[in-house]
């Protein structure tokens, strides 16, 4: 028969087998695989000749009537040696040539009550109990196997009702494989939940830290982490072979990005914290969740199998950013706060290696090297993805996972990059909340690792996996299959760093001779390539770099947090100064790709915040009236952040030169008089306009403005002014005169 065939990714892993024609019609025509099968166990997971061999399940009865004489059986095909022949078969099935005894159902899983009738909705348990050397495993390579389920509906028959394929791994005597090397980097990462100021627009984290995706994340890891191997497989005779039993620890890398950890420490510091918006702002409910998530991290970095890569802060858009030289210092800035914020948060040093989010094709671009390599000496790897060289697939042996590539522009050094296995890193993730098939995902990733192995068993080489940056692994599927990496006797787990330095080896094994790596540093082929991929639009990055220059104004250049002012608020403005930073790199992060109302939401947010504090500094202008060629105009800066600030003010009069005031302090919440002297003003009413100037004596803020009425006398009027003064005064001389000689006159006359 032909095997159905598996989704690559595993999604489904119960598969159906068509069923034979029942010759007289039903008027409720059953399901096409009214049985459906689940495997729970299959051991040992490297099968060795002389071993048991045991499968074991469950089978429900999906359709509408009872099922009777049902059984259990294996069936095999015929070995497979190449990888690109598996991933063949998996599309296509594999034909099964030979077939074992079967088995009947039980109905309790510890095989006490055998059932030969299943009715429709129950479950019956099977328990296949042989031997590798009963199937006849002869040859080294994966075997295709089908377990399938056979009975009869009515009269129509034994028949297959049911199957699901798996693949078995075997490794003959005389062709014990070398160690492969295998280094795990497990993303760590999210879109950005936090608003520019630090609050929440969602409280969609209390629930991923809870139970959803990123619980998962970091609970498949932790599991694995713990002491739990088979403890060996078992003999013919029922006794453990000491051959295989392994348990080695499995180093993995995280490859976390600082804004997850930043909002996972906001919510598990903050007694209280709110999400949404205006009125509509809730109590967060994630503060337990948040601090029981961030605890596994730090405690899972800094165990001896832990390590840590910091992604660039928010994890930005790295092709976009790099084609712009505002874009290379915004990732440059990210980079540094990442780094800051693992310090700070999981107190470990991130290794020298960057991890680029996916792009279409997953190349490395020259621009985008120039921005993320450090301008220092040494050793410094990339981890890739598979994507980036569909031109040197080799379909009779998989390459090792070290490339070389073209020359830095910044350092004059070739770069080192290490390329991540597209399907291993998909396999060990699993189907997402798959429990009935989760065995059987763990299975498939043995088979791929084995068949690896068994296209050149004489070498060893080094194999990075690093899953979809957003993946939800199956926590049963991911943590099995990470423990596999130390318990399969052709795999060897090793920590990512030696092997961004090309260190790597596996401790007490032997290595085979050494493997050709991903791609000849000689091959011209390796050279940086141009990303096709999804990227933020032009228009988008132009709108965000506008709004953080004038972000970046206002925190640098007015802003006082110079010596003389309180350590108090330096500290804030330099925490503002980083906040802002933190929701420029928020608004770039690649999370945004192709999410055109998730870009409108961030660039509202961000320029919302940058206005709102900006707005805060203000010049009340008004009217003024001058009864002179000459005055002062006077305005008040109004400050109403809680932070000082520092500015000159520019006086715009009609018709001449500005003037501007010298530098202006105003401390916070307070307000203070401006103004500059002015002479040779007109007559009548006019505008005056003011600029707020910042530092560097650029624009910080439109104009306010102020009228000014002058009511000035020009030369004539003053000297008819003053002649009117002349006779005014003659006059009353005169009158005075006048007055004191009648005076006289009077007393004149009284004396005679």
């Amino acid at each position: 028969m032909r095997r159905t065939a598996a989704a690559v990714g595993l999604h489904t892993l119960l598969l159906a087998v068509p069923a034979l024609a029942d010759p007289t019609p039903s008027a409720t025509p059953e399901p096409e695989d009214p049985l459906k099968v689940s495997v729970t166990e299959l051991l040992p997971r490297a099968p060795q000749a002389g071993q048991a061999f045991e499968v074991k399940g469950a089978i429900r009865n999906s359709g509408t009537r009872p099922v009777t004489d049902v059984r259990v059986r294996l069936g095999r095909g015929s070995v497979i040696t190449l990888r690109a022949v598996l991933h063949e078969l998996e599309q296509d099935g594999a034909d099964i040539t030979q077939h074992f005894p079967a088995r009947r159902l039980t109905s309790d899983i510890a095989g006490q009550h055998p059932i030969d009738v299943l009715p429709e909705g129950a479950v019956g348990y099977f328990d296949i109990r042989t031997d590798v050397d009963s199937l006849r495993l002869d040859d080294t390579g994966v075997y295709p196997f089908d377990v399938e389920a056979r009975g009869a509906v009515d009269t129509s028959g034994v028949q297959l009702l049911g199957a699901v394929p798996t693949w078995v791994p075997f490794f003959s005597a005389n062709s014990k494989p070398q160690q492969n090397k295998v280094a795990v980097v497990w993303p760590v990462t999210d879109k950005p939940h936090q608003a520019p100021d630090g609050t929440f627009a969602n409280d969609e984290l209390a629930t991923s830290f809870a139970q959803g995706r990123l619980q998962h994340v970091l609970a498949a890891p932790e599991l694995a982490g713990t002491v739990s191997c088979d403890g060996g497989a078992t003999r013919n005779d029922g006794v453990r072979d000491p051959r295989t039993t392994r348990c080695l620890p499995i180093p993995v890398t995280f490859a976390v990005d600082p804004d997850l950890l930043s909002a996972a420490s906001t919510m598990s510091s903050a007694q209280h914290y709110s999400y949404g918006s205006g009125t509509a702002r809730k109590q967060g409910t994630g503060r337990e969740a948040a601090t029981a998530w961030l605890g596994s991290l730090k405690a899972q970095v800094a165990a001896p199998t832990g390590s840590v890569l910091a992604l660039p802060y928010a994890d930005p858009d790295v092709d976009a950013l790099a084609s712009s030289a505002a874009g290379k210092e915004d990732l440059v800035t990210a980079t540094t706060l990442g780094n800051d914020v693992i310090n700070a948060q999981l107190g470990a040093t991130p290794i020298d290696a960057v991890y680029p989010p996916t792009q279409g094709t997953g190349a490395l671009t020259q621009d985008a090297a120039d921005a993320l390599t450090p301008q220092r000496g040494g050793r410094f790897a990339y981890i890739l993805t598979q994507s980036a060289f569909p031109d040197l697939d080799d379909s009779s042996r998989t390459p090792s996972a070290p490339v070389t590539l073209g020359p830095s522009r910044t350092t004059n050094s070739s770069l080192y990059g290490l390329v991540a296995d597209d399907v291993l890193s998909s396999l060990v993730v699993g189907p997402t909340h798959n429990d009935e098939g989760s065995r059987l995902a763990e299975q498939r990733f043995i088979a791929e690792t084995a068949i690896i192995a068994s296209e050149a068993p004489g070498l060893s080489r080094t194999f990075v996996i690093a899953p979809d940056r957003h993946s939800d692994p199956d926590v049963r599927t991911a943590t099995e299959s990470l423990r596999d990496i130390g318990r399969l006797p052709w795999l060897c787990p090793i920590s990512l760093e030696p092997a961004t330095q090309g260190s790597e080896s596996c401790p007490g094994a032997t290595s085979g001779p050494a493997s050709k790596p991903y791609t000849d540093p000689a091959d011209p082929r390796t050279a940086f390539r141009q990303g096709n991929g999804a990227q933020l639009p032009t228009s988008y990055l132009a709108a965000v770099a506008a709004a953080e220059r004038r972000g970046t104004q206002l925190t640098t250049q007015v802003l006082d947090d110079s010596a003389g002012q309180p350590d108090t608020a330096r500290k804030r403005i330099r925490e503002l100064r980083t906040q802002l930073r933190q929701a420029v790199a928020r608004a770039e992060s690649s999370a945004w790709r192709q999410d055109p109302a998730g870009q409108l939401k961030q660039l509202s947010m961000l320029n919302g915040e940058v206005n709102r504090l900006v707005s805060n500094i203000i010049v009340l202008g008004g009217r003024l009236l001058l009864t002179s060629s000459r005055g002062t105009i006077q305005v008040s800066v109004q400050n109403q952040l809680d932070l000082p600030v520092e500015l000159r003010l520019r006086f715009t009069f009609p018709g001449r030169p500005p003037v501007e005031t010298g530098l202006i302090s105003v401390a916070g919440k307070r307000s203070v008089p401006a103004g500059v002297k002015a002479q040779g003003l007109r007559s009548g009413s006019f505008p005056v306009d003011v600029q707020m100037i910042d530092r560097a004596g650029k624009v910080f803020r439109g104009n306010a403005q102020v009228l000014v009425r002058s009511t000035r006398y020009g030369r004539l009027a003053l000297g008819v002014t003053f002649a009117a003064a002349a006779v005014l005064f003659l006059a009353a001389g005169a009158r005075i005169m006048r007055r004191a000689h009648r005076k006289s006159a009077a007393d004149a006359g009284e004396t005679a």
